[in-house]
């Protein structure tokens, strides 16, 4: 996870490997802290990642994030969010 550490503009490049293998279902928010580094937005439902403007994203005007939802303490989804 370094490059998702080095280079915040051009982590949409590594979300579809964590979406796809569901690496991130059922951590704790800790351990997707120890993982991807200090959460950039909390809520009682989820944390949100800054990943950086997608060019594949049409008219690329917004940012993009990866949302990841925890119930129970637990990951249980994972999704891009504009």
């Amino acid at each position: 996870m370094q490059k998702w550490m080095a280079n915040s503009d051009k982590r949409y490049l590594l979300v579809d490997d964590l979406i796809e293998d569901e690496k991130l279902i059922g951590l704790t928010v800790k351990q997707v802290e120890a993982l991807l580094g200090e959460v950039e937005q909390e809520t009682d439902s989820g944390l949100y990642y800054y990943i950086g403007y997608n060019p594949k994203t049409f008219m690329n005007m917004a940012p993009e994030f990866l949302v990841i939802t925890i119930s129970e303490g637990k990951v249980t989804e994972v999704q891009v969010q504009d």
